[in-house]
């Protein structure tokens, strides 16, 4: 699994040197599956969604790992993220995702002849026929108050953008979709802590990342985990009012900057330092909310020193800190 991994994280890298190119070269001539899993990893490039597309073996082994039936086979688990990905972004290969779910369904349920009678839905009187004249100067009280409530929130918005200082916005934008798309670990607690916090339920996703931690914490790719629950306590401690005046809760700050440690010290093989880096971008941007420029500035010059992924934006962040 190892050796995939470092696959993996060659392939994500924009450039390459040459003893690199050369290893990737190399075991694609010398390893069946090795091929198969850059061939595959190369399909599901994010850049270009519409313009390659998953063959149907592909998807209906997604499907087969996704209801734990898929025979031993490493390549699918290890990208399952990245075919997750793919399908949210790319229309046709969505489509014919949800064809096949829907075969592999029937037959299932032929296969167990389960029969389940279709409950009625509820039939209910519309609405619409109960609104009358009478209750004209009822909905035109409440447009008006709506309207009112809008001016005050546009004054609101305008007050809010002003008075969060920069650093505190968009901690994870939306060039950072999919962030916890992270091909380094494919057991079933940590995926199904993955799809959790995915889906925003940070609480159940800290609950089996940290199961998976305690059931696999002599792995060496267990810095993934922590990784992972450093950024689902960052995610979870952002807070507002009324999706104004940001704040952060300054107990899942902290915990997120012990996990990002953690994951920094466990990271030791020098094979995955881009994922080194992105830790020590985010514990920058944790110090920040905690207002600790001193150790701020120092996890972001880290990633402007070694050209992090994020480098553009630990200058910007820099910069930002130093004008408050």
């Amino acid at each position: 699994m190892e050796k995939h991994d470092k696959i993996i994280e060659l392939l994500e890298k924009d450039f390459k040197t040459a003893d690199e190119q050369k290893y990737l070269d190399n075991i694609v001539q010398s390893d069946k599956d090795s091929a198969r899993l850059i061939a595959v990893y190369n399909s599901l490039k994010i850049n270009i969604p519409n313009a390659v597309h998953l063959n149907t073996e592909m998807i209906g082994d997604f499907i087969l790992y996704e209801n734990g039936e898929l025979p031993d086979d490493e390549i699918i688990p290890a990208l399952a993220d990245k075919i997750k990905l793919h399908l949210k972004n790319c229309l046709i290969c969505n489509e014919e995702y949800h064809t096949l779910q829907k075969e592999y369904d029937d037959v299932r349920s032929h296969l167990e002849k389960t029969i389940k009678e279709p409950e009625k839905p509820y039939e209910s009187k519309s609405l619409i026929t109960a609104f009358t004249m009478k209750n004209f100067s009822t909905f035109r009280y409440a447009f008006t108050t709506m309207a009112v409530f809008a001016v005050i929130y546009f004054g609101l918005y305008t007050v809010s953008s002003i008075t969060t200082p920069g650093y505190n916005k968009n901690i994870f934008s939306v060039n950072d979709d999919g962030f916890f798309v992270t091909r380094g670990r494919t057991s079933v607690t940590f995926q199904k802590g993955l799809d959790a916090a995915e889906n925003g339920n940070y609480d159940e996703a800290l609950k089996y990342i940290e199961e998976d931690i305690k059931a696999h914490s002599g792995e060496s790719s267990i810095f993934y985990s922590y990784f992972t629950i450093g950024l689902t306590y960052l995610k979870s401690a952002e807070k507002d009012f009324l999706g104004l005046f940001p704040y952060y809760d300054d107990g899942k700050v902290n915990l997120a900057i012990k996990n990002l440690y953690i994951s920094i010290e466990k990271n030791s093989s020098g094979n995955y330092d881009n994922l080194k880096l992105d830790a020590h971008y985010y514990l920058g941007r944790a110090y920040l909310l905690l207002e600790n420029y001193g150790k701020a500035k120092e996890e972001l010059n880290i990633v402007i020193s070694s050209k992090g992924k994020f480098y553009n934006e630990a200058i910007d962040l820099i910069e930002l800190a130093e004008m408050n």
